[in-house]
């Protein structure tokens, strides 16, 4: 199941992305050995393959997340305001 779901986000976000324009961005490998070394973490390889596949989907989703000009200037949905 999670496969599956993961497969449909990747598609989801490719086919989303083609509206965006083009942005330079780090090698997939590179950026996610460097994240996992940052975070000291040594997963096998295998799983390092499945990061490294999904990476420019999940860049493309934080992407989208900033491409919707409706929402440019409102505050996120969860704030809290403290009262003195």
């Amino acid at each position: 199941m999670t496969q599956m779901y993961a497969t449909a986000t990747v598609e989801l976000a490719a086919e989303l992305a083609a509206d965006l324009p083009a942005q330079p961005g780090p090698d997939p490998e590179t950026a996610v050995r460097a994240l996992l070394a940052m975070a000291h973490l040594t997963p096998a390889e295998d799983e390092v393959a499945g990061l490294v596949q999904g990476f420019r989907a999940a860049r493309t989703a934080v992407r989208l997340l900033y491409a919707v000009p409706e929402a440019r200037y409102d505050e996120p949905a969860v704030l809290f305001r403290a009262r003195a």
